[in-house]
């Protein structure tokens, strides 16, 4: 069985821990429980670095076993928002589990860190709540047809949970108000002993033994015993301090960022560390390394505004922390008459796969070249161009497809109605004409430039009649935008993550 499981979860990263969970996990199945099983793994390096996993995966519904499997960083972020069931699992016994690797047996001496006031409110909360003691329907146990068999196990399985949890909220206090009182792994004794009271008394519960009456009349006074501790717990910290998780996290990282490191070929960079660009604001705070920098002077606010775009990447801390999904991967910023915006690469990622063409003329403007090339693109100047940002230029062509070719020529014909449209309403016509003009320069400079690099003959630019036949033939294409996405996404994946990885 071990090794079925192990073939099984293996497919979705390193397995850190596999176990049973539901009753099996406590020891208090029953011949009828399910089988279901709670996995946690250590995505592969590869998709980390491009953020492409999966944090939950569960399966289908045709699908036996049940099955839960967290990427870590996730199920690290479940332990410190006080998630009971989190918590429970460090507990479980190696007689349960499947996998235990050392990585979480090291994970496992933080476990009394996190037993606060907070996971006793949890499992209050979740007693008193919409699914808690208050909606268990009664049972008339004098008339059990077949049918009333069924729901009479079922309202006795709902008491036995509510019991459970009671159990668990009991030893919280315990530890809380005597914290060394208990040995270490004792705190939250998760597997039943065969012989035990506490085992004995919860299946009684679960087969009905105990009245109704009777169980709601111990159930509120537990609850009435357990909010009265919580209120007088005020000494202890409320919620729990995050940082012993997190640091546990990047210490796993960092173990396999090394072992990454020597398995892989990755360009060797002369790092440059440029000083910060003049037209950065003292004020403003990038949090990672600016990769690229460059002033775009807006087309539709005058010659005195000033626009500006940027490259970062984040920092090691920042990037494989819990919460990343916190950090901001765009950042706009205003000083008078200048406007900011910088991007996480992961964001520019993101940007590229959609397609976005503000992206793809980022990649694409540069201040080399012919100088028709240059009058082209003199909206855009770079002002700070690293090596890491070569990389990615140096992938571009492959990230060319039949969708942004169309997306392009779709915007160019759309702005030259919008001129034909407006111009007549418009104050100043010739101002109208100069800003769509220039808006669709942009997009004929990218369609022109994509023509370049895909042709294996010819010069730049190429001829009139050669790029009328360029955008005849993407303007002829009838497939559907979803087609289309599809094929953009499967084309530029290698090369994308690729590049991603190698910055």
């Amino acid at each position: 069985m071990r090794e079925e499981i192990i073939a099984r979860f293996s497919q979705y990263g390193r397995l850190l821990f596999a176990s049973p969970v539901g009753s099996r996990l406590y020891n208090l199945q029953t011949p009828d429980s399910d089988l279901d099983y709670f996995v946690v793994v250590e995505a592969p390096f590869e998709q980390l670095l491009t953020r492409d996993y999966s944090e939950t995966i569960k399966n289908k519904n045709y699908e036996k076993p049940d099955f839960t499997v967290h990427e870590i960083s996730h199920f690290c972020e479940l332990l410190t928002q006080g998630d009971a069931r989190a918590i429970e699992l460090l507990y479980s016994s190696d007689r349960t589990n499947f996998v235990s690797s050392s990585d979480w047996e090291q994970l496992k001496l933080l476990r009394r860190s996190l037993i606060t006031p907070d996971l006793l409110r949890k499992y209050i909360a979740e007693i008193e709540g919409s699914k808690g003691y208050k909606n268990i329907p009664l049972v008339n146990d004098k008339l059990l047809s077949e049918s009333t068999l069924i729901r009479f196990k079922a309202v006795f399985k709902k008491w036995y949970i509510m019991y459970r949890l009671l159990y668990f909220a009991q030893k919280v206090v315990d530890y809380l108000v005597q914290p060394n009182a208990l040995p270490e792994g004792e705190e939250l004794k998760v597997w039943l002993e065969e012989d035990s009271k506490e085992r004995q008394y919860l299946l009684s519960i679960r087969n009905g033994a105990i009245s109704e009456p009777d169980l709601l009349k111990d159930c509120l006074s537990s609850l009435h015993s357990l909010n009265l501790h919580l209120l007088s717990l005020t000494s202890s910290p409320s919620s729990l301090d995050p940082s012993p998780v997190n640091n546990w996290l990047l210490q796993l990282r960092r173990q396999h960022l090394t072992k990454f490191m020597k398995e892989t070929t990755v360009p060797t960079l002369q790092i440059r560390t440029p000083k910060l660009p003049y037209e950065l604001p003292a004020s403003l705070e990038i949090p990672g390394r600016l990769i690229y920098y460059s002033y775009m002077p807006s087309v539709n606010s005058g010659s005195d505004y000033r626009s500006y775009v940027g490259i970062y990447v984040m920092d090691f801390e920042s990037f494989f922390s819990m919460n990343f999904k916190s950090k901001p991967t765009e950042i706009e910023y205003k000083s008078g008459n200048h406007n900011y915006v910088f991007y996480e690469l992961h964001k520019l990622q993101e940007l590229v796969w959609r397609p976005s063409l503000f992206a793809y003329f980022l990649l694409f403007h540069s201040t080399q070249g012919d100088q028709e090339l240059k009058e082209e693109q003199s909206m855009c100047v770079n002002i700070l161009d690293s090596d890491h940002w070569q990389i990615l230029r140096a992938e571009r062509k492959e990230f060319i497809t039949l969708k942004v070719q169309k997306s392009c020529t779709s915007a160019m014909v759309n702005y030259w109605k919008k001129t034909n449209r407006k111009k007549r309403s418009a104050e100043n016509v010739g101002e109208m004409e100069d800003r769509c003009l220039a808006e669709h320069q942009q997009h004929s400079f990218l369609v022109r430039e994509f023509y370049r690099l895909r042709s294996v003959e010819g010069s730049y630019p190429p001829s009139d009649n050669a790029f009328d036949q360029l955008l005849g033939e993407v303007n002829a294409i009838q497939q559907n935008n979803e087609h289309l996405t599809k094929v953009h996404g499967s084309l530029i994946k290698i090369p994308l993550e690729r590049t991603i990885r190698n910055i």
